[in-house]
């Protein structure tokens, strides 16, 4: 969302002080705190033969914040959402 406004912003020459606006870079690491312990709450709320689709919406469902921050600043969100999901420790 901010890249879009900034792009917006930049095709209608909006300047800051007479002077081109930049966009800053982007946080790096996690961007909701303890994103992984929910994920992995989330799979182990599912029963063993769960779907994506079904570990999507769980997610929204249980973390409708932390979806929604991922879900507007990650530009493959799916592709992001499955590598993490295949990245969680294994059930036990």
């Amino acid at each position: 969302m901010k890249e879009t406004a900034f792009r917006a912003a930049q095709a209608l020459g909006v300047t800051s002080h007479g002077k081109p606006i930049y966009l800053g870079k982007g946080k790096k690491g996690n961007l909701v705190k303890g994103i992984n312990k929910k994920l992995e709450k989330v799979r182990n709320s599912l029963p063993d033969d769960y779907s994506f689709e079904d570990f999507k919406s769980e997610f929204q469902k249980k973390y409708p914040n932390a979806y929604d921050v991922y879900e507007g600043t990650k530009k493959d969100f799916d592709g992001w959402l499955k590598k993490s999901e295949a990245n969680l420790p294994h059930r036990k």
